[in-house]
């Protein structure tokens, strides 16, 4: 059942800020896929919470999921939103309804040192609702990196994971409308 309006969901996170993303998007160009799985309802915000600001900005979005299971084409480009002060960092959009399981991205336009941001992992804080996203295997799927996309706007398609490595990735959320 969606929570009450004005709550947040997505994938569970930490409690606390982590440097984990930090390998993963340390440079403008970088974007983060995280697994995101949306109850059905309508949102009206998606968002990233900071740890530490740093002067960077963020451009948020959710891709669909291909039949592969990757990232596939484009949902959502929610827009930008600063990383410079703590706490969250939403970009409103107009109400939308989704549902379903998505890849969300966090793609760096312009990066600073020293930006924390939460990552996705066994706690949630409240007042978050989590659903979680689990593999075959059982794991739950951790997110993955490519580098070298443009600024001014996600691309349509997804660009292919082009980083080695499976890399921890920030909480990505939706707000309920």
């Amino acid at each position: 059942e969606l929570p009450s309006s004005g709550y947040w969901v997505g994938v569970s996170g930490k409690t606390a800020a982590s440097n984990d993303a930090i390998t993963s998007l340390s440079a403008a160009g970088r974007m983060a896929y995280v697994p995101c799985a949306l109850i059905s309802g309508t949102y009206d915000r998606l968002g990233v919470l900071i740890g530490t600001g740093a002067a960077s900005t963020l451009r948020l979005g959710l891709y669909s999921v291909g039949s592969n299971g990757k990232p596939d084409q484009l949902v959502l480009d929610a827009g930008t939103v600063s990383g410079a002060t703590p706490g969250m960092a939403a970009a409103t959009i107009a109400p939308t309804t989704l549902a379903g399981p998505y890849w969300a991205a966090v793609l760096v336009e312009t990066y600073a040192s020293g930006l924390l941001m939460y990552c996705y992992g066994t706690d949630e804080p409240a007042p978050f609702q989590a659903v979680a996203v689990v593999s075959a295997n059982g794991r739950t799927q951790r997110g993955q990196t490519v580098s070298g996309v443009g600024s001014g706007g996600l691309p349509v398609s997804a660009p292919p994971v082009n980083l080695s490595g499976n890399f921890s990735s920030p909480m990505v959320i939706a707000r309920v409308a």
